[in-house]
């Protein structure tokens, strides 16, 4: 991005994204609109990569048939990453979520760039990485069992 030093959005994103997330579950919808949890912007101005989260219909899984762009990495339920973009698609089961014993909240984190950076492996993997740590703190704050199942580290190897 050009910077060693960047700007904080001075948001509540953590405790907003949670809050949406058990309301759109508590309302039984089968996927939900994106809720930003953070930007990454350089003191220039610039937008760079945009987080958000949101609940995903089952059938939106990410199967073989995914962008030539992106990559499928074994995380989560699915997750994919190239040099523009991220998923990563996991469930939660959690007393913070209402009938989640029953009907598992499936959630959704996505990382985008405004501008891609090169299309590298080396990317793919960063960008995967950052979504990761973000995913991993939405499961601990929601309480989600065994941390929705992703690992402290990610796995890093692209199944294709």
């Amino acid at each position: 991005m050009g910077t060693k030093k960047f700007s904080d959005a001075g948001r509540s994103g953590l405790a907003d994204v949670v809050k949406q997330l058990q309301g759109d579950h508590a309302e039984r919808l089968r996927w939900s609109r994106g809720k930003q949890i953070c930007e990454i912007s350089p003191d220039n101005g610039a937008r760079s990569i945009k987080v958000t989260f949101s609940l995903y219909a089952s059938d939106d899984l990410p199967d073989d048939g995914h962008s030539a762009s992106l990559h499928a990495y074994p995380l989560g339920k699915g997750a994919l990453s190239g040099a523009k973009d991220a998923e990563l698609y996991f469930e939660c089961t959690s007393p913070e979520l209402k009938g989640s014993v029953e009907r598992p909240a499936r959630i959704l984190g996505h990382l985008s760039y405004w501008k891609a950076p090169e299309d590298t492996r080396a990317t793919h993997d960063a960008n995967l990485t950052v979504l990761h740590s973000i995913s991993l703190a939405v499961a601990k704050e929601l309480k989600c069992e065994k941390n929705a199942d992703l690992p402290s580290e990610p796995k890093l190897t692209p199944k294709d």
